[in-house]
């Protein structure tokens, strides 16, 4: 239970925090997203008056858009239209920039109230502090008008959820312990046959270094075999074949068949290793309960076809008594009532504007769900389906795309958020990969850089706390479900089956509460040695040191924060992703707008969306690449970013500004009149 001093101290640091975001929000670019996102928004709230999509439907705006839903855009942009009518001067962009901020703050006020579900004030206040002053995260709160939203709805739908259980339970929370499991386990395991302990462990290893190797070395044999069939002779039997299944293949490049070939190949392999894990896991049970494996799936077979037809029987009736009319007017009467209680609403419409944020929110009705079930047992069913119904209703309504269809448009949602078309390449350390084709080790690597390395030391040492008294002794469910379902189990799923991700792992920020939840195990332990309240405040200033000091060196482009494990921003320049986002854009279309003589013409090579919607009226801008760019025509400026190299373009130019930090160029402005369009080939 949070006091009333804490109470106060949490709302000066938030009125602190939300005054300095007002104070340095201007500083900030507008991100590649933003202008496609505010358009959506736009469209939104305009399908309001479409009676539901009867009358016509939006557009959505472009690309896959419309497959996040608006609920948060669509409050912040009507939020925007109330203060453009009030004769004050106030940039769009700013309102945008610090509405996200806000939720930002919002989401540590959340981890706050989480943490002091299960640890004491200090350590509170050091996981708030710490998640707070990340500079990456803090950088992404100015700029991403998705996942900050979606962690802080994420966060606060946990949070409502975990108080609407406490309400309805006797006050006695469940907790778990692995202690007697893990010992029973040994003394089974020990006594099992050398022999047979010997092949189940060659086959974990089999299966482990199989799922670590077997991807690379499949895409290397996979390169070859493309190549040897795309450049054989004329006639022969390999170019035949090719022809066969390709048609022209002189048409599209080699690389074109070696991308399409390993994406054929992703969809399969991981069933493979699923099914292998699966296998072992029976053997193990074959070995623990010392039955052969035939006997164990003749066993299994018997359980599923159910033959004694007495307990069929049984089983039917106590079913058919359940659906009485006696029990099912109880039913609906306990859900009626559950509909209308203050916290069952709370929660339930939180879940729904979580959904409508971003689909992967039902996870955290999962969460409460499965809390739920075990804190109340059987009463917890109306409250299940009326916890649902108020998530579903909010959903409908917050998310106009799925008016007209709403199963088959949740359904395509899922389908294609699950495996996003995102057609970019991803620099990772020093390579470029495709989204669904990153190394096993990408999401680690980056966990491991970007984040202060005072917290990475804290989250390794509360790891190994949380296993040991897990182990050991014993831990909350609840805790242990937002950990295990709100971090652990996503991010392995993320790792092992590598779904396309970009952008770093920024669609994976709603995972970091409970990854700092984690870290808080360390500091609980840290702070049981230290009693002195002027120590303990020395160590949190002490922690959070390397992000303060970070964050005002990087201002404001503290999301391309990488720590000395790689040396900083320096060491990761042009070997991992720094302003994938494009927000250096504004600086360098703020000195075109200043300087450049009337109806110029400005060239960039991607993001040119970003200067269009920045540019003066009179200047125009396109993109190199595009059909309406020509290599031979005369242009008078370049915007151009290091990613992907692009600053090299027209390497003959002048260059007339440059945004630059830690000796590290992010963006250049060249001066290209009278210069044909070149590459500098590194």
């Amino acid at each position: 239970m949070i006091s009333k001093k804490e109470q106060v101290l949490l709302i000066v640091w938030l009125a602190i925090n939300l005054v300095v975001g007002l104070w340095i929000v201007g500083d900030y670019g507008i991100s590649t997203d933003e202008p496609y996102y505010h358009l959506y928004a736009d469209d939104s709230l305009n399908a309001y008056k479409s009676f539901f999509g009867r009358l016509f439907e939006p557009a959505y705006g472009v690309e896959n858009l419309r497959y996040y839903g608006p609920a948060f855009i669509i409050f912040v942009n009507t939020i925007v239209k109330i203060i453009n009518l009030i004769p004050i001067n106030l940039l769009e962009i700013s309102i945008w920039h610090y509405a996200y901020f806000v939720t930002f703050q919002l989401t540590g006020l959340c981890l706050y109230a989480l943490a002091r579900r299960w640890f004491n004030p200090w350590t509170s206040w050091a996981i708030l502090v710490l998640f707070i002053t990340q500079p990456v995260l803090w950088g992404h709160a100015f700029i991403n008008p998705k996942d900050i939203p979606f962690m802080f709805f994420f966060a606060l739908s946990v949070l409502a959820g975990f108080r609407l259980v406490d309400s309805l339970s006797d006050g006695i929370t469940t907790s778990l312990s692995m202690n007697n499991t893990l010992n029973g386990f040994r003394d089974r395991f020990g006594s099992v046959d050398p022999h047979k302990k010997r092949i189940f462990w060659f086959l974990l290893l089999f299966l482990g270094v199989g799922l670590v190797l077997s991807r690379p070395l499949v895409f290397l044999a996979i390169d070859r075999m493309v190549n040897l069939f795309y450049f054989a002779a004329p006639g022969s039997w390999a170019a035949n074949l090719m022809s066969q299944f390709a048609g022209n293949v002189s048409s599209l490049p080699v690389e074109n068949y070696i991308t399409k070939a390993q994406k054929i190949y992703t969809r399969f392999d991981m069933i493979f290793f699923v099914l292998g894990f699966f296998i072992l896991g029976i053997f193990l049970i074959s070995l623990l309960t010392n039955t052969s494996l035939s006997t164990f799936g003749k066993r299994i077979r018997s359980s599923i076809a159910m033959r004694d037809s007495k307990n069929l029987r049984q089983l039917v009736d106590q079913t058919r008594s359940q659906f009485t009319w006696k029990n099912l007017s109880r039913f609906i009467r306990q859900t009626a009532k559950a509909l209308i209680t203050p916290k069952m609403i709370l929660a339930g419409v939180i879940l729904g504007l979580t959904t409508s944020v971003r689909v992967l929110g039902p996870l955290a009705g999962v969460i409460v769900i499965l809390y739920l079930f075990v804190q109340v047992r059987r009463r917890s069913f109306p409250i299940i389906i009326a916890y649902l119904l108020w998530a579903v209703v909010i959903t409908y309504l917050t998310w106009p795309y799925l008016w007209l269809s709403p199963f088959k448009r949740i359904i395509e949602t899922l389908s294609v958020m699950s495996n996003f078309p995102w057609s970019g390449t991803i620099l990772f350390d020093g390579r470029l990969y495709t989204a669904s084709n990153l190394p096993v080790i990408y999401l680690p690597v980056l966990l491991n850089l970007q984040f202060t390395l005072t917290f990475i030391i804290i989250w390794y040492l509360g790891l190994g706390f949380f296993i040991w008294q897990l182990f050991r002794k014993e831990i909350r469910l609840d805790l242990l479900l937002y950990i295990g379902l709100g971090f652990l189990l996503p991010l392995i799923g993320f790792i092992v089956f590598r779904p396309p991700i970009y952008g770093n792992f920024r669609q994976l920020l709603f995972l970091l509460p409970s990854m700092f939840l984690v870290g808080a195990f360390a500091v609980e332990a840290l702070f049981s040695k230290i009693r002195q309240h002027w120590l303990r405040l020395s160590m949190i200033v002490l922690i959070v040191l390397p992000g303060l000091i970070s964050l005002m060196n990087l201002h404001p482009y503290q999301y391309i924060y990488y720590n000395s494990l790689v040396g900083g921003v320096e060491g990761a320049s042009r070997r991992f992703e720094l302003d994938y986002w494009y927000t250096s854009y504004s600086d360098l279309t703020s000195w075109v707008n200043e300087n450049a003589e009337e109806n110029a013409t400005i060239v960039a090579r991607v993001a040119h969306i970003l200067i269009l919607h920045q540019i003066r009226p009179d200047l125009s801008v396109k993109k190199i690449g595009s059909s309406k760019f020509d290599i031979h025509e005369d242009y008078d400026y370049a915007i151009l970013t290091t990613r992907w190299n692009s600053d090299r373009y027209y390497p003959d130019a002048d260059i007339i500004s440059v945004v630059e930090l830690d000796g590290v160029v992010l963006g250049v402005l060249k001066d290209i009149k009278g210069e044909k369009f070149e590459e500098l080939i590194p």
